[in-house]
């Protein structure tokens, strides 16, 4: 199978902005539990945005959550929690209803 140099360039882009995705919250020196403290009941779409950087997982139902944040680091015999660290469940109005923290981050 042939594989021109335009795909290959492709591929990679798209694999620096999905890690770039996960990397993305502002505060590099603040602690997931900081940043799900700052998240407030009411909060918008974009002020979520823009603490925390795009979801890693989109909310793609009213009765699922948004992640945020890559999922945190498990041990080999444990079973992901989440897609993310920090579930956000939006109103249809796009303000957080409930947020999240995935257990498994708890500990961190």
């Amino acid at each position: 199978m042939k594989v021109n140099a335009s795909s290959q360039m492709v591929s990679a882009i798209l694999l620096c902005v999905w890690l770039a995705a996960g990397c993305a919250h502002t505060h590099r020196d603040t602690s997931v539990r900081e940043l799900f403290a700052k998240i407030q009941i009411g909060m918008s779409r974009s002020q979520v945005d823009a603490l925390l950087g795009p979801p890693t997982a989109p909310q793609l139902s009213p009765d699922a959550d948004a992640w945020y944040l890559p999922s945190p680091r498990i041990k080999s015999h444990q079973s992901p929690f989440a897609p993310g660290t920090i579930g956000i469940r939006f109103t249809p109005e796009g303000r957080v209803a409930s947020k999240t923290l995935n257990p498994q981050a708890q500990s961190r």
